[in-house]
């Protein structure tokens, strides 16, 4: 049962088909993109029937899609059971941690691995171009602070994540950017 039976306004409509497409380019599917963006705007719990009816598509497409979202942290189950509606995260600060979170997870971590790698096979070899060990640890250098900022944003409640955003903004501004 929805917890929001009145239908999607234009507005909404064109919202949940556009997060799709954008989401198709962050690495999820059209259909869990724009599942995500319906539990955002719902005003309640939504059984897994809601979504596929909503985005009309079938109901193991909509399981899929929730069990996608699932992964990446941006929705759960509101209660136990094999029919509990869900829900997603409500709050911007929180969603782009959990994308953040994931795509770290996925895509990051990989790299940081690859690369920390690199770095060590080149300064054990003799044989390695200074300049190009250099551009390594250049590189994962960079990639670790990225890493230690990824994790203070992690770290810091949401009002306090919003304010570093927005500092980060007028620091850009400041330097003409």
């Amino acid at each position: 049962m929805s917890a929001d039976p009145t239908p999607l306004s234009a507005t909404a409509r064109r919202f949940v088909r556009d997060w799709g497409g954008a989401a198709e380019r962050w690495g999820l599917d059209r259909a869990a993109g724009e599942a995500h963006a319906l539990l955002f705007l719902a005003s309640g719990p939504l059984s897994c029937d809601d979504v596929a009816s909503a985005l009309s598509i079938d109901a193991p497409a909509a399981d899929a899609a929730l069990a996608t979202l699932a992964d990446w942290g941006l929705a759960a189950p509101a209660a136990t059971g094999p029919d509990a509606p869900w829900v997603g995260l409500q709050d911007p600060v929180e969603m782009l941690r959990a994308v953040a979170a994931a795509r770290r997870r996925r895509e990051f971590d990989p790299a940081m691995t690859l690369v920390r790698d690199a770095v060590l096979r080149a300064e054990s070899d003799t044989a390695a171009d200074p300049a190009v060990v250099r551009r390594l640890e250049d590189l994962h250098e960079v990639m670790r602070l990225a890493q230690s900022f990824h994790t203070i944003l992690g770290s810091l409640p949401g009002p306090e994540t919003r304010r570093l955003l927005k500092l980060a903004q007028k620091i850009r501004q400041s330097l003409g950017g």
